[in-house]
């Protein structure tokens, strides 16, 4: 009786063997660096008497107040985690997001007792003095006074991939990043913001998301930014302030180009007003602007043809057609030329909610936009041509 209660249950064996605790260190590592907070990586150290103390010496460090119950708890384990860290070991990434849901905690984060800078700025110091390569920083929504720590992240000679959200980020220009090679910037207010060679001299991805100006605005002029860099092969552009915003751009090495605006309701989109386009060696562009009756029709015109011939040298191309349809409407395509000469490769999204206008969505005024994209390529090249009909919500 007593040999077949053994077998039943192997845990009752004096001798039995913990699987767990053979893995090899680095495995289980790499298991509690992947958890979405590192106060779940303390959790499973009971799992095993091996894994007891493991959990302080991983690599990725990752604190969201979402999975605390209030402010201060997740307060008191950010500090614990720290101080018990192995000072032995690396720190490869921190990802620190301090916000909130509404409703959630609101008061309590207002509160004087908890300071999330001095939280932020002494997690960021830790994870520099260790040689941290990938930081992620994000405030709550209504924290944008707050600036980004711009002179410790630009002081950090290890850092590679950066990403800064809901930061006032105007001192970035005079800041230098020079290891950095990807950079993600989202709904961030500025009062003055470039990305050029001279502050992030090797800057190959950069994607820029809800970018607001909080500044004094000169109507003649804008707020300027400029994005360039010999490096950079890969921008996204979503979400501009396109009412306060101008663009330059200028990247000899750019391969793909995303741009994409809407409002997030499907009813308007909006095209920033772009100074100046430089990209020579543009290999794919993917323009997502909505329905283009937001301008004048004269204004669309001379805005969205400057941004197409500034992105002319696409091999392959991704395109709204309900951002043409007023031109068509108008007539102002009749006749005219496509700046797209190197087209091998074009999908021309469709709306299936077929908007005002009596051509809008059929497939005349589809055939149309899709005879003027083309009209620049040379009549022996063979353009692929993909006509895909969606939602709004799925572009």
């Amino acid at each position: 009786m007593e040999n077949r209660r053994s077998k039943r249950n192997p845990a009752a064996k004096p001798n039995s063997k913990d699987r767990i605790s053979d893995l090899p260190e680095v495995i289980i590592q790499r298991i509690l660096s992947s958890l979405e907070d590192t106060k779940f990586a303390a959790r499973t150290s009971v799992l095993s008497k091996r894994w007891k103390n493991l959990w302080t010496s991983v690599s990725d460090l990752r604190f969201n107040t979402l999975y605390y119950s209030s402010p201060r708890s997740f307060e008191k384990f950010l500090l614990y985690a720290l101080l018990r860290h192995h000072q032995n070991y690396e720190v490869r990434s921190l990802d620190l997001s301090i916000h909130y849901d509404d409703g959630h905690d609101t008061e309590q984060a207002s509160s004087s007792d908890f300071d999330e800078v001095g939280l932020r700025d002494w997690a960021l110091k830790y994870a520099i003095r260790h040689g941290v390569r990938f930081v992620s920083l994000r405030h709550r929504d209504d924290c944008r006074q707050f600036s980004a720590p711009l002179s410790a992240l630009s002081g950090c000679g290890t850092l590679e991939t950066l990403t800064l959200a809901n930061f006032d980020i105007s001192g970035l220009s005079s800041a230098c990043f020079p290891f950095v090679t990807s950079l993600r910037i989202e709904d961030c207010d500025f009062r003055c913001f470039d990305v050029t060679e001279s502050n992030f001299p090797n800057l190959s991805t950069f994607y820029l998301s809800g970018l607001g100006f909080n500044g004094a605005y000169d109507d003649s002029i804008g707020s300027v930014i400029e994005i360039s860099g010999s490096k950079l092969v890969y921008l996204k552009i979503e979400g501009i302030d396109c009412d306060m915003v101008k663009l330059k751009l200028s990247a000899p090495n750019l391969q793909v180009l995303e741009y994409r605006e809407s409002s997030g309701d499907g009813d308007f989109g909006w095209l920033c007003h772009f100074l100046d386009i430089n990209l020579p060696s543009l290999q794919r562009a993917n323009v997502l602007v909505y329905h283009g009756h937001y301008y004048q029709t004269d204004k669309l015109e001379e805005m969205l043809m400057k941004f197409f011939f500034g992105v002319r040298n696409a091999v392959s191309l991704t395109v709204c057609a309900s951002s043409l349809e007023d031109l068509m409407e108008a007539g102002l395509l009749e006749h005219k030329t496509s700046p797209f000469s190197n087209l091998k490769s074009l999908k021309l999204l469709v709306e299936k909610e077929k908007r005002i206008g009596k051509n809008r969505g059929s497939p005349g005024a589809v055939e149309e936009i899709k005879s003027y994209l083309v009209s620049g390529t040379p009549l022996l090249q063979n353009v692929h041509v993909v006509i895909e009909e969606r939602y709004w919500w799925e572009v």
